[in-house]
């Protein structure tokens, strides 16, 4: 048995070395390697610095919109305070017309009363004085 999984072992190591192994590989020397790193490392720097400088880009946009959609929230919210004050003074106006209209028989009774004193003339005194006499009596 034990022979038996040490030849499968083995029979399993050797097929995946087989896989492993090319007959082309290629050396490189390490100037060559330090070469192309440096190279490869430089173009990573150029997509970075391009990267931040389109972050900053939009970072400016959203800036610009920011301040543009804070003015525009600005001069809604002062047109919204314009309405509300009018709608204001709509109700109250409306309200004082319901009640006008609502006292309307006894409000123009007290402006006739208040044009039109009790007593205009020398008969109306008499007449009052003559009343007077009647209930005291």
């Amino acid at each position: 048995m034990k022979k038996l999984v040490i030849s499968l072992l083995i029979l399993h190591l050797m097929t995946s070395l087989s896989y492993g192994a090319t007959s082309e590989d290629i050396y490189l020397r390490k100037d060559v390697f330090d070469a192309k790193m440096e190279a490869l490392i430089e173009k990573i720097d150029g997509l970075e610095k391009s990267i931040n400088a389109r972050f900053e880009a939009i970072d400016k946009r959203i800036d610009s919109l920011e301040k543009v959609m804070n003015n525009s929230f600005s001069a809604m919210d002062k047109r919204i305070s314009d309405l509300q004050t009018t709608v204001y003074w709509g109700f109250s106006l409306l309200g004082l017309l319901v009640a006008v209209i609502a006292f309307a028989p006894s409000f123009g009774e007290f402006v006739k009363n208040i044009r039109k004193p009790e007593f205009a003339t020398l008969e109306d005194v008499k007449r009052l004085i003559a009343e007077s006499k009647l209930e005291a009596k």
